[in-house]
């Protein structure tokens, strides 16, 4: 059984970098918005880009 250490815990926030990345150029290629629940952990990604994402936010 695998147990978590700290070098599990260092290599998880590339993996989320890597997660968002992957999530903008998916939807630049496919040029379709990004659907999220929360908008406001977009906007930090956003404000780091130096184009505009298409977010639209999923709410019930």
């Amino acid at each position: 059984m695998a147990t978590l250490d700290s070098h599990a815990v260092r290599i998880s926030v590339p993996a989320l970098a890597l997660a968002a990345g992957h999530t903008v150029a998916t939807a630049r290629h496919l040029d379709e918005p990004i659907l999220t629940a929360n908008l406001k952990r977009r906007e930090a990604i956003q404000d780091l880009l130096p184009w505009t994402l298409d977010l639209v936010e999923i709410t019930e």
